[in-house]
């Protein structure tokens, strides 16, 4: 990475030296006192609000271990998010499809996000670096925001436009401190955009996007646009149609004698940082996208089977003549998830895609594009809408419908981002039009942190230091930042000297916030205290604990992920997965799988350990089904199963001797 780095600047220099000097501003633009004063302080304020939002959560996440704090995003990172980047760095291998409840709902997501997290785990070998990886990828997005219109004057409103979409209930609680892969998603495409839209002068020779040149048009735009692409791609599958949208409207908008090179390029790039997991996925069960039953006629790909999609599993375009789903679910999905204000950021966005396709041209015609895509692919994205068919029959289901629907509004993010950075690009010609920009983002920043559902994008119980602190820091450090770059136009010469500093400072800093992560990591989780204890009686080499019945697996693998964790069960046709359905073959998978220890839980799954969805009753109060699992019982039951540990809700048992029979009580089969 290092290498590929200085590689691509030290290029880039060199390039640069056979390119038309160009204008420091655009055309027209006049580098004035007001209006730079003006640009820092939109850009440190949308940085401070982020920062100052994001650190709470932050810091709430770093305190209790990343996925353990209880916020919507939390789940995902202790369900899967984390787990694969454990067995990433465990067994040295990607290409293995890891299964972490009784179906393969998310086994063959792409893992570019978890791969990054292994890497943080291989550097200091733990997870603490973790929880700050989303919030450093938030910051990229606004870079990437302000990149879309700073060619064209307008950079410091265009990231405030991409800050409002970061800001909103959901992003902030469900990302800041979390392991979910939106983050890094968001950032690969918002700078796929920049990277395409360029600077004002971006029409070269042939029609190509990029800076103007001498001769041949260039294709830097499309080599750096596609691999940042890429990284969408291989971030999210939600991100697979956004990323086709920008794709095709690459390739239409550049003139037809560049236009199969540049298409060539652009997917080539992309494929380069995004493809592997597909073609992984592709080895793997004959299909790159298993999620989706793909084919023509009679000729389809495997797809594996996925009880909670096939029964539960909805998508917005299938009920949106459905009033009652709207009054009960969706309108309140929509309060919680965007805040009070998502009539307004939805009215904006939609308002900016028409207007910019009517009004924009050439690649200035990307962003809005690609944003309508983004939005139409969101509205038939499978599982946003979840159990609308059980709102009339079981009330209670609302509360359910609405909560997932509120967390699923992140698969928007892309086009609400991508709208609201080119809000500025759009009103730039209008008269006073820098004012109807910021008036329409201050408004929906006042409905959305000041309205009903505001006090939810904030940790609660840290409102009054950590933030405060981040808008200190956070308005210092981009005001000092716009004021050096004004005063100086080359790199300033202390640079190397400050780089020193930093690292003094930091690496004493670093050793002493790691020891206090693992000292309160999943201090008190029952499932942490007997990955300790397991270890611990392996003489610290580590166990082979196995589990079921249960998603939220993390915690077992210990605070240096010494624990080698899987979750027991049973391969089936077509990639699918399911849970061992018969006493006999789960006592024969324990002994086969070599593991010394499993857990199960005890009565009905508590919420702490994770819902299976596989097996989850809608029907049933509150959501969650109140029999114990099989397993629990065919391992209570075993001779060669003995109970170690006893925590609310779970048990572990040590497993030893050979399978038997004996015991085994007549249990229905597990799942359909």
């Amino acid at each position: 990475l290092v290498v590929w780095g200085l590689g691509s600047r030290w290029w880039c220099d060199r390039r640069a030296g056979r390119t038309v000097p160009a204008p420091a501003e655009p055309p027209g633009r006049s580098p004035d006192l007001l209006r730079r004063s003006t640009n820092t302080v939109i850009v440190a304020s949308a940085a401070a609000l982020l920062c100052a939002q994001w650190s709470g959560w932050v810091a709430s996440r770093f305190t209790s271990g990343i996925g353990n704090f209880g916020g919507p995003g939390d789940g995902d990172s202790l369900w899967y998010h984390m787990p694969l980047a454990a067995a990433f760095v465990q067994s040295g291998w990607t290409t293995h499809i890891q299964f972490t409840n009784g179906e393969a709902l998310t086994s063959y997501y792409p893992g570019n996000t978890s791969l990054l997290h292994a890497l943080g785990i291989l550097a200091v070998g733990n997870d603490v670096l973790s929880v700050f990886v989303n919030l450093a990828l938030a910051v990229l997005v606004l870079l990437a925001g302000w990149c879309v219109g700073e060619g064209y004057g307008v950079g410091a409103m265009s990231m405030a436009g991409a800050a409002v979409a970061l800001v909103t209930p959901v992003v902030a609680a469900s990302e800041a401190g979390t392991a979910k892969d939106d983050m890094l998603g968001l950032f690969g495409l918002v700078a796929a955009v920049a990277f395409i839209v360029g600077p004002a002068r971006t029409v070269g020779s042939e029609g190509t996007v990029g800076p103007a040149r001498t001769g041949r048009a260039p294709m830097a735009p499309a080599i750096y646009g596609g691999l940042a692409a890429g990284l969408a791609l291989g971030s999210k599958l939600t991100l697979v149609a956004p990323v086709a949208a920008l794709l095709v409207a690459v390739a239409v908008l550049t003139a037809r004698p560049s236009r199969l090179r540049v298409a060539a390029t652009f997917t080539a790039g992309t494929l380069a940082t995004g493809g592997y997991w597909y073609l992984r996925n592709l080895v793997a069960t004959g299909n790159p996208l298993p999620g989706l039953a793909l084919g023509v006629g009679p000729v389809h790909l495997p797809h594996p089977y996925t009880p909670s999609m096939a029964v539960y599993g909805s998508d917005l375009a299938r009920v949106l003549t459905n009033g009652r789903v709207w009054r009960t679910a969706l309108i309140p999905g929509l309060g919680l998830g965007l805040g009070s204000g998502w009539p307004l950021i939805l009215a904006i966005t939609g308002v900016t895609i028409v207007v910019g396709a009517a009004t924009l041209r050439r690649h200035q015609l990307v962003p809005p594009v690609t944003a309508a895509l983004a939005l139409a692919a969101f509205v038939v994205t499978p599982g946003t809408v979840w159990a609308p068919q059980l709102l009339q029959s079981h009330p209670g289901v609302r509360y359910v419908t609405a909560g997932l629907f509120a967390f699923n509004l992140r698969y928007l993010l892309p086009a609400l981002a991508i709208g609201l950075a080119v809000v500025p690009l759009v009103a730039d010609r209008w008269r006073h039009g820098a004012l109807v920009v910021a008036g329409a983002l201050g408004a929906v920043l006042v409905a959305t942190e000041l309205g009903r559902s505001g006090p939810h994008s904030w940790a609660p119980g840290w409102v009054p230091n950590y933030p405060a602190l981040a808008v200190v820091v956070g308005f210092g450090v981009f005001a000092g930042t716009v004021a050096v770059r004004s005063r100086s136009p080359g790199r300033p010469r202390w640079t190397p000297a400050a780089a020193l500093v930093l690292l003094v400072v930091a690496v004493p800093a670093a050793v002493a916030l790691d020891h206090v992560y693992l000292r309160d990591r999943y201090r008190g989780e029952p499932l942490a205290r007997f990955a300790v204890q397991a270890s611990r009686a392996e003489g610290d080499r580590g166990a082979r604990i196995g589990y079921s019945g249960f998603t939220f697996s993390y915690p077992l693998y210990g605070a240096r992920l010494q624990n080698e964790v899987q979750m027991v069960g049973t391969r089936g046709p077509d990639g699918s997965w399911h849970a061992v359905r018969s006493c006999a073959a789960w006592r024969r998978d324990l002994r086969a799988d070599q593991l010394q220890y499993v857990v199960v839980p005890v009565g009905g799954t508590e919420s702490y350990l994770g819902i299976d969805l596989a097996r989850w009753d809608v029907g049933l109060p509150s959501g969650i089904p109140p029999q114990e699992p099989p397993e629990s019982r065919w391992t209570r039951t075993d001779p060669g199963a003995r109970r170690v540990f006893t925590g609310p809700g779970v048990a572990a048992y040590a497993v030893s001797g050979p399978a038997t029979t004996t015991g085994c009580p007549d249990a229905p089969p597990v799942g359909t």
